[in-house]
């Protein structure tokens, strides 16, 4: 089974991002070469490094590294209004696997941003819909850039 994305971006660039779901082999397609690696997109992707095109960019490193595994935080207000309601399944029969994990801090969670040569943005786990911040190099040029994914902190209690 095949899972496939398409961002345009710069007006008339294409990236088409496909995920062998069998084996999670995953490849970015920019114009008829296949790309696995996303320094070596970048060399031919330039237009992902303006800064209108971040949203993208974040999702298509994401979508490298883990496949479909992750998944972007665009709609932040939606997710944190879900997680609320999963929240909420703990103690009952139909306890979503999120509950198992958190409850955690949401609080900084935002739209992706670049500080001192890194970028950070947010994720979830697509099956216990746990959320993520994300923190690589940028632009990440190098083959062996690293991106790291952590856990946000626990929300503390009022007895904490």
């Amino acid at each position: 089974m095949f899972t496939v994305y398409e961002f345009n971006y710069d007006k008339v660039e294409t990236l088409s991002c496909v995920c062998d779901e069998t084996s999670n082999q995953r490849w970015v397609q920019h114009h008829e070469k296949l790309y696995d690696n996303f320094s070596e997109l970048l060399k031919q992707a330039q237009g992902l490094l303006k800064p209108e095109t971040l949203t993208i960019y974040c999702q298509v490193v994401n979508f490298i590294h883990t496949g479909v595994s992750f998944s972007y935080l665009e709609d932040i207000e939606s997710y944190k209004a879900s997680y609320a309601d999963w929240m909420k399944t703990v103690g009952t029969e139909h306890v979503h696997p999120c509950a198992n994990f958190g409850p955690f801090d949401l609080s900084e969670i935002q739209p992706p941003y670049t500080s001192e040569g890194k970028l950070i943005f947010y994720v979830q786990d697509n099956y216990t819909k746990v959320p993520y911040r994300v923190e690589s190099q940028y632009p990440l040029k190098d083959p062996k850039g690293e991106i790291f994914y952590n856990l946000l902190p626990y929300l503390k209690t009022s007895d904490e």
